[in-house]
């Protein structure tokens, strides 16, 4: 996948993005390439998202990860500090690779979407079977 930036401003993605604001985050994502902590960058920009927005909106983050819940850090902290200012939380994941922490927080405190009725609509098998249209 080409991750230029002459690339990416064509995507909808791109779009999306900037409207939002997240240019900044995943552009050091994107244009270095490589996966060096993402999770750590996302997590910050949700907290100053958290701290800065007013007033308080919905995060919706796709994820099922919890690592990091018992040291304190990790998107389930996150989640718990934009809970505690007031603000909604949606989580995406697939079902059966979710951390049950994360599962848990969100039900209780949010809404919590598996991906798994949506599986034919957000894959595809290549050279075998196209998503189909949503």
């Amino acid at each position: 996948m080409n991750f230029s930036e002459n690339a990416m401003r064509g995507a909808e993605i791109w779009h999306i993005w900037k409207q939002h604001h997240l240019i900044e985050c995943f552009w050091k994502i994107l244009k270095t390439g490589r996966e060096v902590a993402v999770d750590e960058v996302l997590q910050l920009e949700m907290a100053n998202r958290i701290l800065d927005v007013s007033p308080p909106q919905t995060i919706v983050l796709l994820t099922g990860d919890g690592s990091g819940y018992t040291d304190g850090k990790g998107f389930i902290k996150q989640l718990e500090r934009a809970v505690k200012h007031g603000w909604a939380i949606e989580v995406v994941s697939w079902d059966k690779n979710c951390n049950r922490y994360l599962r848990a927080f969100t039900q209780q405190n949010g809404t919590y979407r598996p991906l798994e009725p949506a599986y034919e609509r957000v894959t595809f098998v290549n050279n075998k079977r196209w998503a189909q249209p949503v």
